[in-house]
Order: structure tokens, then C-alpha cells, then sequence
């Protein structure tokens, strides 16, 4: 996953396509740690992905609070 350089306070953002090809219904849930919940989003968090369907969006949302340096 590759995030552009972003200024502090704005969002970047990239949208991925998952596709479950399995024969079984898929579950998923992201869980981040406090920290790193500030800094990075996933959209959506959790859900079900049916066998051999494309979920279409993934969001990850970058929101950096600091300058590194």
C-alpha cells in the first residue's frame, strides 16, 4: 500500500479491490491499536465477503497529526 506524501491534518486515501475465491463466505474485521487508529482508517471496518465476489471498495484513510522530523 503506498500513501503519497500528505500534509499534516489532510487525508490521503486508496481504494482496493478484494475478491474472495474461495467456495465459503469470508468475514473479515480490522482492529488497530489506539494509536494507530488516530493515524490510519479502514472503510469498512468488518463485514462478509460471499464466495467469489469482488468487494469493490476497500478504503484505507491517512490522516497524519504530525510533521516526522
Amino acid at each position: 500500500m503506498y500513501f503519497p506524501p500528505t500534509c499534516v491534518d489532510t487525508l490521503s486515501s486508496c481504494l482496493y479491490a478484494v475478491t474472495n475465491t474461495s467456495r465459503i463466505p469470508l468475514m473479515f474485521k480490522w482492529e488497530m491499536n489506539h494509536a494507530d487508529a488516530r493515524l490510519l482508517n479502514v472503510v469498512p471496518d468488518e463485514g462478509i465477503i460471499q464466495p467469489n465476489e469482488k468487494q469493490v471498495t476497500i478504503c484505507y484513510i491517512l490522516i497524519p497529526s504530525h510533521s516526522k522530523g
